[in-house]
């Protein structure tokens, strides 16, 4: 029985799970210091040919608006580039996400970094790759960064890439964002979770990061801390605590 778990398992990892089905959603959280929270939703839905390509059509799943073309092609996921003021460069692309190259290589995407002004090109190396059982299947993990030289060494800047998902953190499924910590009064989006259109779920924040999904106990006397330590009274939909030790998220 173990060989057979094993040999399934090396088949599930061998196989390359593609990223862009269509119906698959992927549901984005962002927290802000002002009250409430922001949530993006992307959709894949139908087609669009460039240059006699075939892209996938991500759209924002509220308003039917698309966001970005993307295509896949052995292991690598493309999206068309966008221009400074937003709107889509038809006459090239851009690597997005790259699940073939292997650890110490380093790939270029266009991303944003709001140290070198914004919008641009930068280049990310792989620091490692894993296979991990993100929901009931194996996939591959490639944790990458960017490595920034501010005159006392190195600060690297981790994000996740997983195979099917996209970007964990510091993104949305079209738009990553690289600086190592956001400068302004926003913090960065981040993957909360991902479903096909028959509502199979793919990835789930809370099961992915060990964090239980209850409603605060209104029999229990706990206190409740942020993540810095600091007790909190009220939280918010969607902040992460401790409470009695446990790490929890507010519904």
């Amino acid at each position: 029985m173990l060989v057979g778990l094993i040999a399934g398992l090396a088949a599930s990892v061998s196989a390359y799970e593609p990223m862009l089905v269509e119906g698959r959603t992927w549901t984005y959280v962002q927290h802000s210091h002002a009250p409430g929270l922001v949530e993006y939703v992307r959709c894949i839905e139908g087609d669009t040919v460039v240059d006699g390509k075939t892209y996938r059509r991500l759209v924002d799943a509220e308003n039917g608006a698309v966001k970005a073309y993307m295509r896949e092609e052995a292991e690598k996921v493309y999206r068309l580039k966008f221009n400074e003021d937003g709107t889509t460069d038809f006459g090239n692309e851009t690597l997005l996400y790259d699940f073939s190259i292997p650890v110490d290589s380093t790939f270029t995407i266009q991303g944003i970094s709001e140290y070198d002004g914004g919008l641009g090109d930068y280049q990310l190396t792989v620091l490692k790759s894993e296979t991990k059982v993100v929901s009931d299947c194996a996939s591959i993990v490639k944790t990458v960064a960017r490595i920034y030289d501010f005159g006392a060494g190195n600060y690297g800047v981790p994000l996740t890439f997983v195979e099917r998902l996209g970007c964990l953190d510091h993104a949305t499924l079209e738009t990553i964002y690289i600086d190592p910590y956001p400068t302004g009064q926003v913090y960065f989006p981040y993957l909360y979770t991902v479903k096909d259109k028959d509502g199979t779920l793919l990835y789930d924040y809370q099961k992915y990061n060990g964090i239980e999904s209850n409603i605060v106990d209104n029999n229990s006397d706990g206190r409740m801390y942020d993540l810095m330590g600091r007790e909190i009274r009220e939280p918010q939909r969607g902040t992460v605590y401790i409470q009695d030790g446990r790490k929890k998220v507010q519904r």
